[in-house]
C-alpha cells in the first residue's frame, strides 16, 4: 500500500494529538491532518483528496453520523470509519446503514485498539481500491460488450438459453433483443446445419473453447449468413455459460483488424481479480489413473509408496490451459513459460501435501472442495491460501476443465501466530521480572524465552553504560564458547560499526537474507553465518539509548511489514521492563 492520506475528526484535541502520533509511529505511510469539528473537517475536504476519514460520534457541531451523511450528499466516494467511545449498537448499526465502512469503540487496551484500527484503515483502503478496479472492469467490458463490432452472445451452458446479446448480434441476426433472450438456439432454428452445431458444442465440452469456427446460420426471414464463430466457457456467478463471438465472414474480410479489439467480459474479469485462478487440463492425469487402476485414497498412498516418483509423473501431465497475473505473481513466476517449473520434481515434492490433496479429491469424485493450505513459491516464499478446486459442469469424467482458484492469507495468518507469540513474550518477560534476583539472571531468561518463542538460534543483549558510553554484552544465548568471543563491548561513538549505525536509528530492523544485505560484513552476520537477522533497539521512557538486542538465525525466514510491527512490540515491552528494573 502506497501513502494512505487520512482525515481525524475529534471535538477532543489530546485524542486527536494521541491517535495521530500513535499513527504515524505505526506506519510512515499514514500522512494525517486533523479537524477539531466537522465544519473543519468539510473545509479540508473541499481543498485535498483523502483516502479515508476518521470520524468520533459525539461532537457539539454536528454528530458523527450526520457528518458522514453531509460527506456522502456532497458526493464524497471517501472510505469512512466511525471511532467512539459511545458503543450503542443503534448507533452503528445506523453508521453502516449510512454508509459508513466500519464502527470501532475506543476503550480497552490501547495497543490493541490502535492495531485494530489500523487493520480497519488498510482494508478500507484495499477494499476501496478494488472496488474501483472491478467498478472499471465492468464498465470496459460493458463498452467492450455493447461496442464490438462482433456479434456477442451469452448462452446458458446447461439449457443453451441465450441470457444476452448485443447490437451487432441483433443487427446481424435481424431478431429484436426481445425475441431472442429467454429462447434456445433450437427454438430460434438459427443453425443451419446439424453436423456444425453438434461439432461446436462437442468442442466446447472436450476442450473448452473453438476458435474461428466458420459455418451458416439462419436470420430472421430466413436468411442465411456464412459467421466465423469463436466461443469460450465462462463461470458467471456460479453458473457455466458460453460467451460467443461472431462476425458475418463478408464483413470479416473488411475489417479484420478491428476484431482484434474487441475484449470478452472472462478475460476482463480473469485478468483483473486479486484472486489467484488456474485453468488446468487434467486429462492425461485421469487417463494415467485409469491404467494404475487406483479409484480410492488406499490405492492412491499405496501406489505411491510402491513408486516414490509417481506423484512427481502425474503432475508433469497437467497442462496449464489459462492462468491471470495474480496466479503468476503467487506461483513466483516470472511468466506463463516460467510457471511450467511448478509443476517440475522439485517443487512437486516441496508442495506434497497441495499436489496430493488436489489428486486425492479428484479421485474421490469431488468435484468442488476447499481447504486451507500452505503453498511455497519458486522463489522459496511461503504462503498460506485458501484453495478452491471446481471441475466444471460436464467435465468429471475427463478432468480437461479444472479450475483451481488461491486467495493468500500469509498475512491473515502470520497476525494470528505473531499475536500468539506476543502473548507468551509478555509472560516470559513479566516472569522473569518478577522473579530473577540479579540483573544477569532477568537477562539470561528473557533472551532464552525470547528467542525459544520467536524461533530463533542464537541472540544477545548489549546495555549502554552510562559512565564509559560502551555497549556491553551481557547475555547471549545458542552461543558456545568459541563463539562469545566475538562478543566485544562497542563505543557508542563508534558510528562506522554496523550495530551502532543501526541503534542510532532507533528502528527495528529485520533481514530475510543478511548475506546479501549491509549487514553481510558485519561478525554477527559472518562469523555465525547469519542467514535470518533482527536487530532491535532498547529504548527508555525519554527515547534514551539503553542498549539493543540481537537476533539471528542460520535459516532463512519469511519476514514481512507485520513482522516489524511485531518485533518493535516485543522490544518495547522489554525496554519498559528494563528501564524499570535499572531504576530501581
Amino acid at each position: 500500500m502506497h501513502s494512505v492520506k487520512i482525515l481525524l475528526v475529534d471535538d477532543e484535541e489530546n485524542l486527536l494529538q494521541i491517535t495521530q502520533l500513535y499513527l504515524e509511529k505505526t506506519d510512515r505511510r499514514f500522512i494525517i491532518s486533523t479537524a477539531k469539528s466537522t465544519k473543519v473537517a468539510l473545509n479540508l475536504l473541499v481543498k485535498e483528496p483523502f483516502d479515508i476519514i476518521i470520524s468520533d460520534y459525539k461532537m457539539p457541531e454536528m454528530d458523527g453520523l450526520e457528518f458522514l451523511a453531509k460527506v456522502k450528499d456532497q458526493g464524497y466516494d471517501i472510505p469512512f470509519i466511525i471511532f467512539t467511545g459511545k458503543g450503542r449498537e443503534e448507533v452503528a448499526i445506523q453508521a453502516l446503514n449510512l454508509g459508513a465502512d466500519y464502527y470501532l469503540q475506543k476503550g480497552g487496551d490501547p495497543k490493541s485498539q490502535f492495531r485494530e484500527l489500523i487493520n480497519l484503515i488498510e482494508k478500507s483502503v484495499e477494499k476501496r481500491k478494488s472496488d474501483i478496479s472491478v467498478r472499471k472492469s465492468e464498465e470496459k467490458f460493458s463498452k467492450a460488450f455493447q461496442f464490438s463490432l462482433n456479434g456477442i452472445a451469452i448462452i446458458r451452458f446447461s439449457d443453451r438459453v441465450y441470457l444476452d446479446v448485443n447490437e451487432n448480434f441483433i443487427k446481424t441476426m435481424g431478431y429484436s433483443k426481445e425475441e431472442i433472450i429467454g429462447k434456445k438456439s433450437s427454438e430460434l432454428n438459427i443453425w443451419a446445419k446439424k453436423e456444425d452445431y453438434d461439432f461446436y458444442f462437442k468442442q466446447l465440452i472436450e476442450v473448452g473453447e473453438i476458435f474461428d469456427f466458420e459455418t451458416l446460420i439462419v436470420g430472421k426471414n430466413g436468411r442465411i449468413i456464412p459467421l466465423q464463430i469463436s466461443a469460450t466457457l465462462i463461470d458467471i456467478e456460479g453458473e457455466l455459460c458460453i460467451l460467443s463471438i461472431s462476425r458475418d465472414v463478408l464483413e470479416l474480410t473488411q475489417a479484420l483488424e478491428d476484431s482484434k479489439e474487441n475484449e470478452i467480459k472472462y478475460r476482463l474479469l480473469f485478468e483483473e481479480s486479486h484472486i489467484a485462478m488456474f485453468n488446468l487440463n487434467m486429462f492425461d492425469v485421469k487417463k494415467r489413473f485409469e491404467m494404475l487402476k487406483i479409484t480410492d485414497s488406499s490405492q492412491f498412498f499405496g501406489a505411491i509408496r510402491k513408486q516414490p516418483n509417481l506423484l512427481t509423473e502425474l503432475i508433469s501431465l497437467i497442462k496449464i490451459l489459462d492462468v491471470n497475473k495474480t496466479a503468476i505473481e503467487l506461483a513466483g513466476a516470472i511468466d506463463r513459460n516460467n510457471l511450467h517449473q511448478y509443476f517440475t520434481h522439485e517443487y512437486t515434492m516441496k508442495n506434497i501435501d497441495l499436489y496430493s490433496k488436489l489428486l486425492l479429491q479428484l479421485i474421490l469424485g469431488n468435484t468442488h472442495f476447499e481447504d486451507e493450505i500452505s503453498v511455497i513459491s519458486l522463489k522459496d516464499e511461503i504462503a498460506k491460501i485458501i484453495l478452491r478446486v471446481s471441475l466444471a459442469p460436464g467435465y468429471e469424467e475427463t478432468w480437461s476443465k479444472v479450475f483451481l482458484s488461491a486467495i493468500n492469507v500469509t498475512k491473515r495468518a502470520q497476525a494470528l501466530i505473531n499475536l500468539r507469540k506476543e502473548r507468551i513474550a509478555f509472560k516470559t518477560i513479566a516472569e522473569a521480572a518478577g522473579s530473577s534476583a540479579t540483573p544477569k539472571v532477568f537477562f539470561s531468561k528473557i533472551l532464552k524465552g525470547l528467542a525459544d518463542v520467536l524461533e530463533y538460534e542464537y541472540a544477545t543483549i548489549r546495555i549502554l553504560n552510562t559512565k564509559t558510553q560502551l555497549l556491553e554484552p551481557v547475555s547471549s544465548f545458542g552461543l558456545d564458547e568459541r563463539n562469545k568471543q566475538y562478543l566485544k563491548a562497542i563505543s557508542i561513538e563508534d558510528k562506522n560499526h554496523k550495530l551502532v549505525s543501526n541503534l542510532l536509528k532507533k528502528e527495528v530492523v529485520f533481514i530475510p537474507n543478511a548475506k546479501k544485505s549491509p549487514m553481510k560484513d558485519s561478525v554477527f552476520v559472518k562469523k555465525l553465518k547469519t542467514v535470518s537477522y533482527v536487530f532491535c533497539p532498547l529504548l527508555d521512557s525519554k527515547n534514551s539509548i539503553m542498549g539493543s538486542m540481537q537476533f539471528g538465525s542460520k535459516e532463512a525466514k519469511l519476514l514481512q511489514e507485520d513482522d516489524k510491527i511485531f518485533f518493535e512490540t516485543i522490544a518495547d515491552m522489554f525496554s519498559n521492563f528494563l528501564d524499570h528494573k535499572l531504576k530501581n
